[in-house]
């Protein structure tokens, strides 16, 4: 497609709602590999202590390739089926490659959420947002009153006023 012969039917090859398409699938393609990657991490223990950010990091790069991909599909959908672009209408699907990247941008939001999910859970059973909620005993820090001691009184103390 690339060769000097072809030059000429080049905008007919490769109209460019065709090449947004490209570039939007290749971009989607990069942040699912880049959450690969991120996921890699997380499920071999690499970043124990800041987990609560690298599982909003692969949430949002899920989100993000979901984006792109479904203005993809979007595109594709409404663009490939147009007489100019490719004769015999008639005969011509959607193929199985477009049912794919369908169903992987459906899981690619899904999965952005179940790991937002997560992040959210990991970030309330971590010890330090225990200690921060956990840091006055009794519910002080709500303005309650403290319990009574044992005998059921409070000390009494002579004033005088």
């Amino acid at each position: 497609i690339f060769h000097r012969e072809y030059e000429i039917i080049r905008e007919y090859l490769e109209p460019p709602w065709f090449i947004a398409v490209q570039v939007f699938m290749s971009i989607g393609f990069l942040l699912v590999m880049i959450s690969l990657c991120v996921m890699v991490a997380v499920v071999l223990n690499c970043c124990v202590r800041t987990l609560y950010r690298w599982l909003l990091v692969l949430s949002g790069c899920l989100w993000s390739s979901f984006f792109f991909v479904a203005i993809a599909v979007i595109i594709f959908g409404d663009k490939a089926d147009e007489r100019e672009w490719m004769p015999g209408q008639q005969w011509n699907r959607f193929g199985w490659g477009f049912a794919f990247a369908a169903i992987g941008g459906i899981c690619e939001f899904v999965g952005g959420l179940l790991f937002f999910l997560e992040s959210r859970r990991t970030k309330h059973n971590s010890p330090s947002h225990q200690q921060q909620h956990h840091r006055h005993p009794q519910g002080q820090q709500y303005g309650m009153k403290p319990k009574q001691p044992p005998g059921g009184r409070y000390p009494q103390h002579d004033s005088k006023v």
